[in-house]
Protein backbone atom coordinates (compact mmCIF):
# COMPACT_ATOMS: atom_id res chain seq x y z
CA UNK A 1 0.00 0.00 0.00
CA UNK A 2 1.00 3.45 -0.67
CA UNK A 3 2.09 5.78 2.18
CA UNK A 4 0.05 8.74 2.59
CA UNK A 5 3.16 10.69 3.59
CA UNK A 6 5.42 10.17 1.28
CA UNK A 7 2.66 10.91 -1.79
CA UNK A 8 1.26 13.92 0.12
CA UNK A 9 -2.73 13.37 0.27
CA UNK A 10 -4.16 10.22 0.79
CA UNK A 11 -6.50 10.94 -2.22
CA UNK A 12 -3.08 10.97 -4.33
CA UNK A 13 -2.51 7.53 -3.62
CA UNK A 14 -6.04 6.50 -4.14
CA UNK A 15 -6.02 8.31 -7.67
CA UNK A 16 -3.03 6.04 -8.17
CA UNK A 17 -4.93 2.79 -7.57
CA UNK A 18 -8.29 4.31 -9.50
CA UNK A 19 -5.36 4.63 -12.34
CA UNK A 20 -4.02 1.38 -12.23
CA UNK A 21 -6.71 -0.45 -11.74
CA UNK A 22 -8.35 1.14 -15.05
CA UNK A 23 -5.65 0.59 -16.49
CA UNK A 24 -4.67 -3.46 -15.26
CA UNK A 25 -7.72 -4.51 -14.06
CA UNK A 26 -5.89 -6.78 -11.60
CA UNK A 27 -7.67 -8.14 -8.49
CA UNK A 28 -4.82 -7.50 -6.32
CA UNK A 29 -5.13 -3.82 -7.24
CA UNK A 30 -8.55 -3.74 -6.91
CA UNK A 31 -8.17 -5.14 -3.20
CA UNK A 32 -5.64 -2.56 -2.41
CA UNK A 33 -7.71 0.46 -3.67
CA UNK A 34 -10.79 -1.10 -1.87
CA UNK A 35 -8.60 -0.93 1.03
CA UNK A 36 -7.23 2.52 0.71
CA UNK A 37 -10.89 3.96 0.50
CA UNK A 38 -11.40 2.25 3.82
CA UNK A 39 -9.24 3.46 5.22
CA UNK A 40 -10.03 7.25 3.90
CA UNK A 41 -13.22 7.01 5.12
CA UNK A 42 -11.81 5.07 8.51
CA UNK A 43 -9.89 8.70 8.90
CA UNK A 44 -12.63 11.06 7.92
CA UNK A 45 -14.48 9.63 10.53
CA UNK A 46 -11.69 9.39 13.31
CA UNK A 47 -11.37 13.55 12.63
CA UNK A 48 -15.05 14.10 13.22
CA UNK A 49 -15.42 11.86 15.93
CA UNK A 50 -12.45 13.85 17.67
CA UNK A 51 -14.15 17.08 16.20
CA UNK A 52 -17.53 16.01 18.44
CA UNK A 53 -15.43 14.52 21.27
CA UNK A 54 -15.95 11.09 20.73
CA UNK A 55 -12.69 10.38 21.44
CA UNK A 56 -13.92 6.53 22.69
CA UNK A 57 -15.57 5.54 19.11
CA UNK A 58 -12.74 7.31 17.33
CA UNK A 59 -10.08 5.31 18.66
CA UNK A 60 -11.59 2.44 16.93
CA UNK A 61 -11.55 3.86 14.01
CA UNK A 62 -7.57 5.11 14.21
CA UNK A 63 -6.73 1.74 15.54
CA UNK A 64 -8.15 0.61 12.54
CA UNK A 65 -6.39 2.59 10.68
CA UNK A 66 -3.05 2.06 12.10
CA UNK A 67 -3.16 -1.85 11.35
CA UNK A 68 -3.16 -1.00 7.71
CA UNK A 69 -0.57 1.92 7.75
CA UNK A 70 1.25 1.69 10.84
CA UNK A 71 3.35 4.54 10.11
CA UNK A 72 1.14 7.48 9.57
CA UNK A 73 2.35 9.82 11.58
CA UNK A 74 -0.95 11.96 11.20
CA UNK A 75 -2.68 9.13 12.69
CA UNK A 76 -0.25 8.10 15.20
CA UNK A 77 -0.60 11.67 16.89
CA UNK A 78 -4.37 11.56 16.48
CA UNK A 79 -4.08 8.27 18.59
CA UNK A 80 -2.21 10.32 20.98
CA UNK A 81 -4.49 12.91 21.32
CA UNK A 82 -7.59 10.30 21.92
CA UNK A 83 -5.41 8.53 24.35
CA UNK A 84 -4.50 11.86 26.48
CA UNK A 85 -8.44 12.81 26.21
CA UNK A 86 -8.97 9.50 27.83
CA UNK A 87 -7.06 10.19 30.62
CA UNK A 88 -4.63 7.08 29.22
CA UNK A 89 -1.54 9.29 29.41
CA UNK A 90 0.46 6.38 30.69
CA UNK A 91 -0.08 4.68 27.24
CA UNK A 92 1.31 8.06 25.43
CA UNK A 93 4.54 7.87 26.21
CA UNK A 94 5.18 4.12 24.94
CA UNK A 95 4.92 5.51 21.42
CA UNK A 96 7.72 4.94 18.90
CA UNK A 97 8.11 7.23 16.14
CA UNK A 98 11.62 6.67 15.11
Amino acid sequence: MLNPEKNGFFKLAIGDYRAAVEKENDKKLVAELHECLKVEQNYKEAKELMNEQRVTEAITYINQILKIVPDWTDVKILQIECLAKMGCAEKVFHFDFF
